[in-house]
């Protein structure tokens, strides 16, 4: 009897654990081998954050524009310059006038010299002999007549003089000085055109690079959970079996089986048996599938998972205008213009999403219109998602005109106090080049022409203009829409924000809101 249970116990026995032990195991080295490609894919694009790497890539190429575009001004200014001084070297004349001099003057004048002999002999003379000396009379003579001459005979000498034209050699020079400027920025800009090359192929490899490493760590995500899953599928069946061969140990014959003289019916027991069964099952289903989705339901699933306030929430039916929702509308913009925890009243923020599905559109509109029509504050809402004029279409704005603000356009809307940008998109504050500074700027010189500035961000997983300008705004408010807005998405557009240096004011919650009970909930 005893050998008939174990034969059949070997029979009917279904061991799984070996099994999914072997699953396991396949999933490990799958996950070592996404491993080793993604360490040999960083090594080979030469990354150690991708995001960063490309944000400098991009960075470095506008340096070098920057730097390039200063250089050709340079060189523009420098052919002007050797023009201009060639011309003017042209039409300067070779020599100029230096002086003149007139003058008597001789430096070696016979008859003068011999009157000052006669002088002389005379004065020696006179202090040997008297007046009436023949030789003191003959010199006296002599002396007259060197006079006579001297009188009736005084040439006057003439001279000029010109010399080569210094102009001429300090423009010669000035002239090489800038000829020789003008060869070196002409080598610079082949240096920095050499240098612009380079970081085009470096963001085309981080371009490349960032699809790579980004299909390898989805891959390396998905193959650790099917791993994960499977060492604990494989665990739970290996306790099963050794129950069930601890249960099968302890069996004693205590009888031998004889047919019963009447047959009973265990049909209630079974089916009693089987719903007991079903709803365990479908209760241990329900809070497995609540504990493993990854995406939030309630205002209180995305302040627990975000750690940040929900400030509104909105049904999917209902959108943003009309009963409760006009009243959370009402309540989030007075919230607003409370300002912030630190005391500092908001004149402008940003409303960011991680995806296109959260109608985030739809809530800065609706934002901004309530400012406008419900609180009297003069409103500018832009627009900086795709062309930069899905808004202005939805709110039937007229004709743009300039604000005086680097050539950013704004058109009236139908609502009184409300306008919105037309082409933002493609301005400075669009712009992945736009410096922060000069992002600043803008932000606050639209904040001086206006009450409030909300500006619609395009989605952080398609642009980073939302992370360019989190700095430059009072703050950052996050749209999550329930049953779509993945828990590891929204946590990273947080992250986003907060590293880039902005201040994430809090969460507003879009979609179908579920009434489940507070105890339920904080138990699940």
């Amino acid at each position: 009897m005893l050998r008939d249970l174990a034969r059949h116990g070997s029979i009917y026995a279904n061991p799984r654990s070996p099994f999914l032990e072997q699953e396991a195991e396949k999933f490990r080295l799958q996950i070592d081998q996404l491993q080793r490609n993604l360490a040999d894919a960083k090594a080979k694009y030469k990354v150690l954050n991708l995001e960063q790497e490309i944000l400098l890539a991009v960075n470095q190429e506008d340096s070098i524009i920057q730097r390039r575009r200063h250089v050709m001004e340079r060189r523009e200014a420098l052919r002007i310059e050797v023009a201009n001084a060639q011309e003017r070297l042209a039409k300067l004349p070779e020599r100029v006038f230096d002086f003149t001099e007139r003058t008597n003057r001789t430096d070696n004048y016979e008859a003068r010299n011999a009157r000052i002999k006669l002088q002389l002999e005379r004065d020696q003379l006179r202090a040997r002999y008297q007046d009436n000396h023949p030789r003191l009379q003959e010199i006296e003579r002599q002396i007259k007549t060197l006079e006579q001459f001297q009188e009736k005979e005084r040439p006057v000498y003439f001279a000029d003089r010109t010399v080569r034209n210094p102009a001429i050699a300090f423009l010669t020079n000035h002239l090489i000085q800038i000829q020789l400027e003008e060869e070196a920025t002409a080598r610079q800009l082949e240096e920095l055109e050499r240098q612009r090359e380079v970081a085009r192929m470096r963001i085309a490899e981080l371009r490349e690079g960032e699809q790579v490493i980004g299909d390898l760590t989805r891959s390396l995500d998905v193959v650790d959970k099917l791993y994960r899953q499977a060492r604990e599928r494989a665990e739970t069946a290996g306790l099963e079996e050794a129950a069930a061969d601890e249960r099968a140990s302890n069996v004693r014959v205590v009888e031998y089986a004889d047919a019963p003289a009447r047959g009973s019916s265990q049909a209630a027991n079974l089916v009693a048996a089987g719903l007991f069964g079903g709803l365990l099952l479908a209760a241990v289903a329900g809070l497995a599938a609540a504990w493993n989705r990854r995406v939030y339901l309630l205002p209180l699933e995305v302040e627990r998972g975000l750690g940040l306030p929900v400030l509104a929430t909105f049904n999917e039916a209902g959108g943003f205008v009309g009963g409760g929702a006009q009243e959370q509308m009402i309540y989030f913009v007075g919230r607003l213009l409370a300002g912030r925890e630190d005391g500092q009243s908001l004149r402008s923020i940003q409303v960011v999403s991680s995806g296109e599905t959260e109608n985030r559109e739809g809530f800065s509109r609706a934002l901004a219109t309530e400012l406008a029509e419900g609180h009297g504050r003069r409103t500018l809402l832009v627009d900086l998602d795709r062309d930069g004029n899905g808004q202005a279409g939805a709110l039937r704005a007229g004709d743009a005109v300039e604000l005086g603000v680097d050539g950013i356009r704004a058109a009236p809307t139908r609502i009184p106090r409300l306008d919105v940008t037309v082409d933002a998109a493609g301005s400075t504050l669009g712009r992945m080049r736009t410096e922060v500074g000069e992002l600043g700027s803008l932000i606050e010189g639209l904040a001086g022409r206006y009450d409030f500035v909300v500006v619609d961000a395009p989605a952080t997983r398609n642009s980073f203009v939302a992370l360019r300008l989190a700095p430059v705004v009072d703050g950052s408010i996050l749209v999550v829409r329930a049953e779509h807005t993945r828990a590891p998405v929204a946590g990273n557009t947080r992250d986003q924000i907060l590293d880039a240096g902005g201040d994430m004011l809090g969460a507003v919650v879009t979609g179908r809101r579920f009434h489940i009970p507070r105890a339920i909930y904080r138990w699940l």
